[in-house]
């Protein structure tokens, strides 16, 4: 039950408009200045927002919430907003709000999860092509796999030794030629035989 010095608050205000979350942020703030109310969830949202509106810069984020309780009777309020879509508002948090965060006095601000949301928001697309990239690499060694080793396993090859490198380490070449035409692999294979010297046992 909201007590004398935070019965003006309990109201439901809606946001449908950038004027509407300036306002209801005042409402915020200045209560906060005047010790009625304390931030007990959301910081790092309010923060972030209240920088934004004091600079008159782009909202830092899609969606804001933050809760407040009153110092002296522990009663919660939710200022709530989705600046992408449109909409929010301010209220007094229902009875079922309540054990979540109930804070009377100097409590202890209550753990923050808006910084991860904020951090997706921020590089969503970047992480969307990543995933997108990865996706698609996997799924190009699912269904390609079969398209590269299909060719030489149903036409002739030669391998053939044509080199060294300068560790020692042999070097040949693959010959793929049409289906059932070994004699062309091979002949080849004889030419690349007589031009390299062919295949030299190691030392």
């Amino acid at each position: 039950m909201a007590c004398e010095k935070c019965a003006d608050l309990c109201l439901e205000y809606e946001i449908r408009l950038p004027k509407d979350l300036r306002k209801a942020f005042a409402v915020a703030r200045d209560n906060i200045a005047d010790s009625t109310i304390q931030l007990t969830s959301g910081s790092g949202s309010y923060w972030s927002f209240a920088k934004a509106i004091a600079e008159n810069g782009p909202w830092p984020d899609d969606t804001l919430f933050c809760q407040f309780a009153c110092r002296s009777c522990g009663e919660l309020f939710n200022l709530s907003a989705d600046t992408y879509h449109g909409g929010g508002q301010w209220r007094q948090a229902s009875a079922d709000d309540r054990w979540k965060a109930r804070v009377i006095g100097d409590a202890p601000t209550m753990p923050d999860h808006s910084t991860v949301t904020a951090w997706f928001n921020r590089y969503r697309i970047g992480i969307l092509v990543a995933v997108g990239l990865i996706m698609g690499l996997l799924l190009s060694l699912i269904f390609l796999q079969p398209l590269i080793v299909l060719p030489s396993a149903t036409v002739p090859a030669t391998t053939v030794p044509i080199d060294r490198s300068p560790s020692g380490l042999p070097i040949g070449v693959q010959i793929i030629g049409p289906y059932l035409d070994d004699p062309t692999t091979i002949a080849f294979a004889e030419l690349l035989e007589r031009k390299f010297g062919g295949f030299v046992p190691p030392p």
